[in-house]
């Protein structure tokens, strides 16, 4: 017994050495947009879309002597009904990608971005900032701020973002109960904003114009041990034991 004691004993001295060093955070950062740093894909809606109704997203780089290189989301809007629906096109960074498979199960997201608007009408209306995490397939998002169009310049922030801060986006709803599996698979991780204004035109198309910029994550993760690191842990473990008896 007294020897099993011991073994669990250092056992646990050492894993908790080596845990202590394990945390790692990855860092993210985009400043400066280019059409080779940014893709995307599909329009989502948050809601269902009322038929004869049309909606499109175009992002391309916005460049300026005040902002630089951005990221330029194009809106148009043609409702055929006067519920509101809010549009989103996520804008996947080409180097914001992360395997928890390879690099650690992930503890915690904090990020980042600014908004500016560049041209549009003065109607009211809401943004969503979001960051997007594209896993196996399906898309997740999870929200920075909200806030009133009438502020589309600013500064979103959160920190400590977790797997259940994510939920589903799907092409026409989405789903709350569904989350990213901070474990699992590769992931891919966007910005943007979900778009919602008011007062629209029935069959009238209405354009903005909406900037992204200065896109911040920082990635807070356990990392995975290494085949050496385990074998350097067991013999610790007998060294231990050796000087104890």
């Amino acid at each position: 017994m007294k020897i099993y004691r011991s073994l669990s004993c250092a056992l646990s001295t050492l894993l908790l050495c080596f845990t202590s060093i394990a945390s790692a955070d990855v860092v993210f950062e985009e400043y400066d947009f280019d059409p080779s740093s940014f893709n995307t894909d599909l329009i989502h809606f948050i809601n269902p879309v009322v038929p004869g109704s049309s909606y499109n997203i175009t992002t391309t780089q916005y460049e300026s002597q005040i902002t630089g290189k951005t990221a330029r989301q194009h809106f148009e809007f043609n409702p055929n009904s006067e519920i509101p629906i809010p549009i989103v096109q996520p804008i996947y960074i080409n180097s914001f990608t992360f395997d928890p498979q390879t690099q650690g199960s992930i503890q915690g997201i904090t990020a980042s971005f600014k908004t500016f608007g560049i041209s549009g009408p003065n109607n009211g209306g809401l943004y969503w900032s979001r960051i997007f995490v594209k896993q196996d397939g399906r898309l997740f998002g999870s929200t920075l701020s909200l806030r009133q169009l009438s502020n589309p310049n600013a500064f979103h922030e959160e920190s400590n973002i977790q797997e259940s801060d994510f939920f589903e986006i799907l092409l026409n709803d989405y789903d709350l109960d569904s989350h990213p599996d901070f474990s699992g698979s590769f992931m891919e991780f966007g910005v943007g904003i979900s778009l919602q204004i008011h007062n629209l035109q029935q069959n009238v198309t209405t354009e903005y114009n909406f900037g992204i910029d200065n896109a911040v994550m920082r990635i807070k993760t356990r990392a995975v041990p290494e085949p050496a690191s385990l074998s350097l842990l067991a013999l610790g473990s007998l060294a231990i034991l050796r000087r104890k008896h």
